[in-house]
């Protein structure tokens, strides 16, 4: 069961959300390379329908009109009355519909618009694994915009917090308590937070604007962020692996591979078509005769390769070398992933340790803190010594909330890499 982990900006607390999912899909959706997958079906399937016509008649209308200045003559010594040996004429016209139906190809076809299936689907999933690469993307964006928020909101509650105090320092001041000089070391400090609340908006807005050019949308900067947060340990174990697309890629080329053996059998098999001609000609099918004549034929013609020197074979063993190669190429990615989810796992484990500590740190460092305010207030300490101890405690509570926004964005990484569905 998913929870949502929600990021609220302390002065917007009914804004709109913001979800790392939409973010995604809506990377994916407007990316240009996206498109290019409808684009490949479409192509692909113009392909299959072409190849599908393989096995349509084709036919064919020709002509010839020819003059030659020699033509064959038969020259017998013979001397009958009544006969005359036939000549053929110089001038030659014939008009023809031809027409070839194969009846069988040897397979070619058939492993053909396999390999252009199974090859589209190859190209698109080259295509999703680049689209899968904008996630991270997003994630760094979006839990840059997290974390600077968390250091926001306490350097704004810092800044009230002093002033609060300015307010209590200036009576104790005018009624000579302490030294006026105090007061001028706040309001320092107070403008000198203004200056970090300053830097940090502009990288904030570094961080909105590279998630708007990925999702071609402008963003309310008020609006609520929201990731998903589950139990990591649960994803890990469930071998979520097999959902990266590149195993999918993998599989297909692999699939195109064995196809491609399926081509070369089929094109050293024997392949057969029928043939026909009928038309109108001077002189027909008989050469003899020097007038205009109707002909028409019909044939069946074969072809088979019986031997091609070895070619096929060779282009066999071709293909076991590339097969072993992607092999060695998917070994390598699980090795690689193996690794990125080892560093990960690892920064979840310090992390958690971590922040337990800074429950502590911070806890002392408020006491420590309020501790150091009583003094200045009695004259005890300066206003330097106090903001020493003041900004030791913004401090621990900035690292504090910065390691959850760490550990939140090390468990969302580990489920990037495994491209887990958060549907």
């Amino acid at each position: 069961m998913i929870k949502y982990f929600l990021i609220l900006l302390i002065y917007f607390p009914l804004n709109a959300q913001l979800r790392l999912q939409d973010c995604y899909n809506e990377a994916i959706t407007k990316c240009p390379l996206a498109r290019n997958i409808a684009l490949n079906y479409k192509s692909s399937n113009l392909t299959i329908s072409n190849l599908d016509k393989v096995y349509y008649p084709e036919i064919s209308l020709s002509g010839q009109l020819q003059w030659q200045n020699e033509v064959t003559k038969i020259n017998l010594p013979l001397n009958i009355p009544g006969f005359k040996m036939p000549e053929i004429s110089k001038d030659q016209y014939k008009l023809v519909l031809n027409v070839n139906q194969l009846v069988w190809d040897g397979g070619m076809s058939s492993a053909l618009k396999s390999l252009e299936s199974t090859g589209s689907e190859l190209e698109n999933q080259n295509l999703k694994v680049e689209l899968y690469k904008l996630k991270q993307r997003i994630n760094e964006a979006f839990f840059g915009i997290v974390l600077i928020k968390s250091k926001l909101r306490i350097l704004d509650i810092s800044k009230i917090e002093l002033e609060q105090k300015l307010k209590i320092l200036n009576f104790r001041i005018e009624s000579g308590l302490i030294l006026g000089s105090n007061a001028d070391i706040l309001k320092a400090e107070i403008l000198k937070l203004d200056q970090n609340i300053e830097e940090l908006s502009s990288g904030i807005e570094t961080a909105y604007q590279a998630i708007e050019l990925l999702i071609e949308r402008k963003l309310n900067r008020n609006d609520s962020l929201i990731f998903p947060e589950i139990d990591i340990k649960a994803a890990i174990n469930e071998r979520l692996r097999s959902l990266r697309p590149e195993y999918e890629l993998f599989k297909l080329s692999h699939n195109n591979l064995e196809l491609n053996n399926d081509r070369i059998n089929a094109k050293n098999l024997p392949k057969f078509s029928a043939y026909a001609q009928a038309g109108y000609g001077k002189p027909g099918l008989n050469f003899l005769d020097p007038d205009f004549k109707p002909l028409f034929l019909i044939g069946l013609r074969g072809n088979w390769n019986i031997y091609d020197w070895g070619i096929a074979n060779h282009e066999h063993e071709i293909i076991k070398i590339k097969q072993e190669l992607l092999l060695n190429q998917e070994e390598s990615f699980t090795k690689n992933l193996e690794i990125s989810l080892t560093k990960y796992k690892s920064d979840l484990s310090k992390l958690e340790s971590l922040i337990q500590k800074d429950k502590e740190i911070v806890n002392l460092r408020k006491n420590i803190a309020s501790t150091a305010y009583f003094q200045l207030e009695n004259g005890i300490i300066t206003a330097t010594d106090y903001l020493s101890e003041f900004n030791s405690n913004s401090t621990a509570e900035i690292i504090a909330e910065s390691r959850k926004v760490e550990l939140s964005f090390a468990k969302i990484s580990i489920l990037t890499v495994l491209n887990y569905d958060f549907k």
